[in-house]
Order: structure tokens, then sequence, then C-alpha cells
């Protein structure tokens, strides 16, 4: 195999060669030197040509030829050669999952290899598949060149021809930074295209994953998690997935039914899921999902996503036609359309009004419009208070807790979202919850959403409010926080008149370990600090750093942390850049 791989190498080499006129062409010198002693690392072809090596570090031996032909075109071999390795050690790589696919035994996914897998493999899509670990999609941002400079990006799975019909469950995992970029195809997202074949309605066919930092292009019915899902009926017998518990921070691009998390949704259940980040079309954009039809339910789920540039415009949805209704929903998203736009729904297309929203709302402040075809509007001050939502279908209490929120502080999330391994900053302010666990950082942060009237501190640009600090004087922090190295980065925090105004309020006990905050800025009466406002009873910062503004007009201010006078606490190797 390497012999035929060396022979057609040979005779590109030549082919160079035979093409310029001279063999000592200034060009040719300045590409391919005499003296090419070293070269990149992590590749080299073997001095006898048996096959390619890859050591940590070489050097390619001096190589003595008889002519100056030879020898330029040994180096034009080695170029060639190394060009080609340095384009299969960058290019995706599919590796099958461990598993079958069945129910008993279904497939693995661990990788990015494994996912590129699923995506090149359209006869698996109707099997189980299994996520097991979080995976870091950045690269896909260099898959597949489009000719004019950028790139395509990631393949949707499922797709016009061949949909997906199988089942997928996250864990709880997330994918960060999926790129898709598409702009003359229909069905993109993470999936492009699923259709339910089971006879059963109410089935999960998608749970439980989270998609970070995505960036999806495409034509029509386009979302991060899917472009089109939908069901199926036996005569008057509707057969309908679900999709549950699922969630995104993405920008989505698209020409019609476009949604932050589904393009077109019909026959189908969507429950306890929510969208952010933005969402630009031309018909049929929502926050969450483009469109809804034909007998199917969003039920308590939520957007803060902007939706902007198009006509029937909704903060949740655009349309909802043919017994399609929202339960127990809200949206707060800045919408920006044209004819047809509304704060929760902009378009009700069914004649005989058959769909509905129950109990829903949508903020008249952050959204910037007072109109909506279905739901109930609110100022932004409503929409952080408990009192606003109904107790018989918003549950803030209880044994089946679905919802959670700081009273006056935030608009409500999912309460399912918390999580002890930090993905997102819902779950880095979830840290509240449980103030006594130990979390740590799987990624970094982006706090920019803390000066956003949108996002769930509801707080706009150089606004009082912002994060909400983790751990208070009746209620320190006392459990741990790993940052890996990671970073927090546009921490805001605006609380003028409030004391303990910090990432961690007061810590007693607790350990922060290698977290680097960047870009903050924090604005607080006594105990205001970067890191931590107060620390007592043994707690420790250690290979932490800060780096941003502090205002404090009271006493006990710190760059990095305020410790409590006669208390014994550790602060070790540690940065403060304060400004």
């Amino acid at each position: 195999m390497w012999q035929s791989f060396h022979s057609r190498i040979v005779k590109i080499a030549e082919y160079l060669l035979t093409r310029l006129h001279n063999p000592h062409n200034f060009w040719l010198r300045l590409l391919f030197p005499y003296s090419l002693h070293s070269v990149f690392r992590n590749a080299s072809i073997s001095p006898k040509g048996t096959g390619i090596v890859v050591p940590q570090l070489f050097l390619i031996r001096h190589w003595a030829f008889t002519t100056t032909k030879e020898f330029i075109m040994k180096d034009i071999i080695i170029m060639l050669v190394l060009i080609l390795i340095h384009t299969v050690l960058s290019a995706q790589v599919a590796i099958a999952p461990e598993g079958n696919g069945s129910a008993a035994n279904p497939y693995q996914i661990a990788t990015l290899e494994n996912l590129y897998w699923v995506s090149q493999n359209g006869s698996c899509w109707n099997a189980q598949f299994s996520q097991t670990a979080d995976i870091d999609a950045s690269e896909t941002a260099t898959w597949f060149p489009n000719g004019s400079g950028g790139y395509y990006g990631w393949m949707p799975i499922g797709n016009d021809t061949v949909s997906f019909t199988g089942f997928y469950h996250g864990h709880g995992y997330a994918i960060k930074g999926l790129y898709s970029n598409r702009p003359n195809q229909d069905y993109v997202g993470f999936f492009g295209k699923c259709r339910f074949t089971q006879a059963s309605d109410g089935q999960v066919m998608i749970r439980n994953l989270t998609l970070v930092d995505a960036d999806i292009t495409g034509h029509e019915h386009v979302g991060a998690l899917t472009g089109y899902i939908r069901g199926w009926n036996d005569s008057y017998i509707l057969y309908r997935p679900c999709v549950y518990l699922c969630h995104s921070i993405a920008n989505v691009t698209g020409w019609k039914h476009v949604g932050g998390l589904i393009g077109y949704e019909a026959r189908c259940y969507l429950s306890y899921s929510s969208s952010s980040g933005s969402v630009f079309g031309d018909y049929y954009v929502g926050g969450l999902v483009g469109a809804l039809s034909d007998h199917c339910e969003i039920i308590k789920s939520y957007s803060s996503a902007q939706v902007a540039n198009g006509n029937r415009m909704g903060g949740l949805v655009a349309q909802i036609n043919d017994y399609a209704y929202l339960r127990y929903c809200y949206s707060s998203g800045q919408v920006v359309g044209g004819s047809w736009s509304g704060g929760l729904v902009g378009y009700v297309s069914d004649s005989d009004h058959t769909s509905n929203a129950i109990d829903c709302f949508w903020d008249i402040g952050s959204s910037g419009i007072n109109t909506s075809a279905k739901g109930t509007g609110k100022t932004t001050a409503q929409m952080k208070q408990r009192s606003t939502y109904p107790a018989s279908g918003w549950l803030f209490e209880g044994d089946t807790i679905e919802w959670w929120m700081i009273e006056g502080q935030t608009r409500p999330i999912l309460r399912n979202e918390y999580s002890a391994n930090i993905r997102t900053p819902h779950q880095l302010q979830m840290m509240s919850i449980f103030p006594d666990a130990d979390y740590q950082l799987i990624w970094d942060i982006d706090l920019a959403g803390t000066q956003n009237a949108a996002e769930m501190w509801a707080t706009g640009l150089n606004a009082e409010g912002g994060f909400s600090p983790i751990g208070t004087n009746e209620v320190p922090f006392t459990g741990t926080l790993d940052g890996n190295g990671h970073q927090i980065n546009n921490l805001h925090i605006r609380r003028s008149l409030l004391y303990y105004q910090s990432l961690m309020g007061v810590m007693a006990g607790s350990e922060l370990i290698k977290l680097h905050i960047v870009d903050a800025f924090v604005i607080g009466d006594a105990y205001t600090a970067g890191v931590s406002g107060k620390m007592v009873s043994g707690a420790s910062l250690i290979n932490c750093s800060f780096d941003g503004q502090i205002q404090a007009s009271g006493n006990y201010t710190g760059g990095l942390a305020v410790l409590s006078p006669k208390c014994w606490c550790k602060i070790q190797l540690i940065v403060s850049l304060v400004v």
C-alpha cells in the first residue's frame, strides 16, 4: 500500500518539475530549500520509504544527492507527504462507537469522532444512542471547505432522503461549539429531519441533551437541536414523539421555519426545555420553535432568545395552528420583526381557533413588544415574582419541583437544568440551590447574559442586578468549586446598596480551586470583592485569579476576597488585577 502511495507522490513531484522550465527557478527554491533539515512536528517520511514515522520531535537527515533535480524532487516528495499528513490529522475522523444500537446495548457516544461516525452512517439512524460524556465540537467549524474560504461544518443527522427515526439519550451531557453553515440546505441542526415511527404516543425520542454555543445556519426547517420533527397517525390515533429536557444556547439563522431549539414541529410534544441566544430568519421565526402544527404541545418550557429580521415571528413560537397548545411557558427575548409578530406567539393560522396558550406569559419590557397572538404580557418586575405564575402549573416547591427562581432577582428557569458539573451560566447560578455541594467547571463559562435584559437575571446594560452571589451571611457556601483551570468571563454584578457582592457572597470552610475570573465588573456596598465577599472558618482560594473592576461604597473591600477578622483562611498562588 505504501509503495503505491509512494509511487504516486513521485509522479506528482515529477509533474511539478516538468511544469517548471528551470529547476533553479526562484519560487521553487523558495518553497523547497536545498537544506531542509527540520520540518513541522509530529510527522516524517522514513529514510527507506517503508512507512510514515510520527515521533514527538524529529529531524529529517541531510540528504546527499548527485543532482539538483533529484535533490529538489526529494524535497517535493517530503513536503507533499507532510501536507498530506497535516490534512489527515486535521480532518474529521469517524470512529464507530461501542454498542450495537439496540435498546439493551445502545451506541455509546463518547467523542466527536463517534458523533461524526453517526452523521456519516445513515443506516444506523433508526438505532438507539446514549451519550456518555461531554463533547467539544468546536472543531466542526473547520469541517468540509465550501470553496469560498469558509466551511460547511457539521452534517446533520437525518435529511429529506433518510430521516432520523431512532432514539437519542443525552444523559445530561452537553455538546459544545457545534457549527453547521449550510445556507442552501433544508433540515439543518444537530439533527436535520426526525420522523417518529413507533406505535406509541408520548414516547421520548430525544432526551436530556444540551447544546452550548452552537452556530447553525440553514435554509428551511432550521433549529439548534433539530430542523424538523414529526409524528404520525393511524386513522384517528395519534402517535407523537416527545423531546424532553433539552436546552440550547445557540445562534440560529435560516429562511423559513427557524427556531432556537426546533425549526418545525408537527404531531409532537416538547417539554421541560429551553433556548437562549439569537434566531434570525425571514418567515416563521421563533425563539424556541419556528412553527407548531397539527396536535402539538409545548409544555413547561421557555425561551430568552432574541428573534429578528422577518415576518410572522414570536418570542416563543412564530406560528401555531390545528390543535397546537402551549402550557405553562414564557418568553423574554427581544422580538424585532415585521407583520404578524408577537411577544409570545406571532401568528395563529387556524380559522376555528383550536390552538391556545394556557397560563403562558411574555415579558413586555425585554421583548420590546406589547402584543401577542396568544399569552399574557407582564412587566419585567412581575416576571421576577413567583406570585405571577399560577401554582396549578408552575411548581416551585414540594416533592415535584419543576421551576426555580431567586425572588426579585431572576425569572424562572427549569429545575432540571441543575447539575454539579457546570456547563452553562444557569448551572453556575443554580449553585445557590445546594450551597453545601461539590461542583466543577467542565469548560469556560461566559456570563455576558448577566447584562442582557432578556436573560434570567433580567438586567440590562449598566442596570442594577446581575449575577446573584453564591452564599449569604445566613446560608454561606460550604462546598467546593473546582474550576479545572477554566475561566468565568464577563461576570457582572451591580448592587450598590447591598453587602457581600462577589461571585461567592460568603464562604465558610469551603474551597475554590484553579478558577479564573476575567473581564468582571462588580459594584456593592461593604464586603465587596472579585471572588469572595467574605471568607470565614477556614475557607480557601487556591490557584485562583481575578481580572476586572470593583467599586464599593462601604468598608471591607478586596480585589480578590475579604477575610473575616479573627478567622483563619488560606489564599494560595493568587493573581488579582483590579482597575
